[in-house]
């Protein structure tokens, strides 16, 4: 038996999964589910729990517009540098809070940055939870990103069987949601279907 928790990094099938990774943030998050519900569509937030603390109303509104709720830790920190038990902490915290306002045990996990070791994969073993990671990104968290840059690139990713990486608690995120806004009508007309992952 394999004692690591399964790393989803693609979807086998002719789907598109939009994930928003680092908020709630209270000027981009509501904005952002009003776009979504705008053009039914369903996606996954990887919310941290420091934030979710700060704006439970958001999460609660995540939730209740359908979407899936992943974990993306308390704190968002560097975890591959972190203790087995500051690595625990970071997990079982958020995932207290999320269940607090939501009433759902997350069942995803994604690691801040990307970044994980053997420590982490214990851990969410042990939490019963995947990990989730992607294999398209808007790169929407870049320096020198910009709308033009954001927008080229998920008309390239946005492809079936695509986990797409976005940002709706990052200082570039207002970049992100201005090129969603310009795309995806068109993208639509492609009949891509989008789904939330499986939580």
């Amino acid at each position: 038996m394999n004692p690591l928790p399964k790393i989803i990094r693609c979807m086998p099938d002719e789907n598109v999964y939009l994930t928003f990774d680092g908020g709630p943030d209270k000027n981009i998050t509501p904005r952002l589910l009003e776009l979504l519900n705008q053009h039914e569509i369903k996606s996954t937030f990887f919310v941290v729990g420091q934030k979710a603390e700060r704006s439970p109303e958001i999460v609660l509104q995540i939730h209740k517009n359908g979407h899936s709720i992943g974990n993306h830790s308390y704190t968002h920190p560097h975890l591959i540098l972190k203790s087995k038990g500051m690595i625990e902490r970071e997990v079982q915290q958020a995932d207290k809070i999320l269940f607090e306002i939501t009433g759902k045990q997350p069942k995803l996990f994604r690691p801040p940055y990307g970044q994980f070791g053997i420590a982490v994969l214990s851990v969410l073993k042990s939490a019963n939870q995947r990990m989730v990671l992607w294999n398209a990104s808007s790169q929407d968290y870049k320096a020198d990103t910009s709308t033009v840059k954001i927008a080229a690139r998920l008309r390239r990713y946005l492809q079936p069987g695509k986990i797409v990486l976005m940002h709706d608690g990052h200082s570039k995120s207002p970049l992100m949601l201005e090129a969603l806004e310009n795309i995806l009508e068109e993208i639509k007309e492609q009949g891509l279907k989008f789904l939330t992952l499986p939580n």
